[in-house]
């Protein structure tokens, strides 16, 4: 058997098991990194006024109406959307984020201090995010009925346009709502032309809610329109001469 001249250069296997040895005889430091925390969700750095507590009034000779609805309301109950001089006393019921179901269980469980004279309900548009339209529907025809069954009087005001959904995806939802509104006998008040789409001052940033300045003073417009036309008196019935006056009058 030959020796390997100690001059010769080593092969590559040889070379490999050296290094081998140099790693396994230092050691390395290791110092384990601590957990990564769970993802926390940031807060908006946006501005919104601070809700405030709708005061309590005291009963006035005006007729009233009645608004239920959701947060398209928030403006007017905080006070920065002024009702116009109107006469007629307003109340409101604001429920931001409800649907159709939300809307009914606030109304069932509300203790009302006065009897309104008509019930304005604000169309929910926040059931464009939950579920089958047919769904919204159902849940539509039992929040009108819930609400008949305290206050005759009642009428619909569609919803306005969202400036973030498909505008063929909220014209399905109005128009179930309209069905729902006219197979009840009651009056639907449509919205859709007072806000045409390209005037985005009518609409906050989130494109969902109405601007205090733009948007809002118009939907309420249209709110008291609909409520003095409701209140207007019915035109007097056709009188027919009784039988011995016409029987004066042809003699």
């Amino acid at each position: 058997m030959q020796r390997q001249h100690p001059l010769m250069p080593r092969d590559k296997g040889h070379r490999r098991a050296l290094a081998t040895r140099r790693k396994m005889a230092v050691r390395q430091a290791w110092t384990p990194r601590s957990p990564v925390p769970e993802l926390v969700a940031r807060r908006g750095t946006g501005y919104r006024h601070r809700m405030q507590r709708w005061p309590t009034s005291h009963l006035t000779s005006r007729q009233t109406v009645f608004v239920i609805g959701d947060s398209h309301l928030r403006g007017l109950v905080d006070g920065h959307v002024l009702i116009p001089n109107v006469p007629l006393s307003f109340g409101f019921l604001s429920v931001p984020g409800g649907g159709a179901a939300d809307l009914r269980t606030e109304v069932r469980r509300l203790e009302f201090p006065w009897t309104p004279d008509v019930v304005c309900v604000l169309a929910p548009s926040n059931d464009l995010d939950r579920g089958p339209f047919c769904d919204a529907a159902v849940e539509f025809s039992a929040l009108l009925t819930s609400i008949r069954s305290r206050w005759p009087k009642v009428f619909v005001l569609d919803f306005p346009t969202r400036l973030n959904r498909p505008v063929g995806l909220q014209d399905r939802l109005r128009q179930e709502h309209h069905r729902v509104a006219a197979r009840m006998g009651l009056p639907f008040v449509a919205v859709t032309t007072s806000f045409p789409l390209h005037r985005l001052e009518l609409w906050c940033y989130d494109g969902v809610h109405l601007s205090d300045t733009g948007g809002s003073p118009i939907l309420v417009k249209l709110l008291c329109d609909a409520a003095l036309t409701l209140f207007k008196p019915d035109p007097p019935c056709a009188s027919f001469p009784s039988s011995d006056v016409a029987n004066k009058t042809l003699s």
